[in-house]
């Protein structure tokens, strides 16, 4: 699968395109509000086919959201604003919309059923439902890395280890 990303400068444009785009699926997420209006428009690498269409509005440029494949699990997790959300991009429905306690690092999956999503002040672990298996607080982080299964988190002169 891959992604073709499209931004319009109106809500009349974003419509009209997705008027015209041959999608079975199309997907707007509701309560999105701001002056771009994204349409994420889901291929099959091999036939071309679209399979899946996604829209949004936001303040946020495109460089600043963020989008990745659960592949396992047939889900998109997109994150923009102060959200992050999963979506079933079979059935092209939200599964879980999670919102963020402060600015996202990033996400990371672990294994096949766990997912982590990594704040400046909050980590948490996620099942593909969306639902928070484990999770904590932690000072403003400054560094972090991976190892051994472990995420060790450096922040105000504290040391977290969080065990993936």
């Amino acid at each position: 699968m891959y992604v073709k990303e499209y931004c319009f400068g109106s809500f009349r444009e974003q419509t009209l395109f997705l008027n015209n785009i041959n999608s079975q699926k199309q997907l707007a997420l509701e309560n999105t509000y701001g002056e771009l209006y994204y349409c994420y428009v889901f291929c099959n690498s091999i036939t071309q086919e679209k399979e899946f269409t996604l829209s949004f509005c936001s303040d946020f440029i495109q460089e600043n959201i963020n989008i990745c494949f659960w592949i396992n699990k047939n889900i998109v997790i997109i994150s923009f604003d102060s959200y992050v959300y999963f979506i079933d991009n079979k059935e092209g429905q939200v599964i879980k919309e999670i919102g963020l306690t402060s600015p996202l690092i990033g996400v990371y999956q672990i294994d096949d059923n766990k997912m982590l999503v990594l704040e400046e002040t909050y980590i948490r672990t996620v099942n593909p439902y969306g639902e928070i298996v484990q999770d904590m607080t932690t000072d403003l982080i400054d560094d972090f890395n991976i190892q051994d299964d472990v995420l060790y988190v450096f922040a105000d002169n504290n040391k977290y280890t969080y065990k993936l």
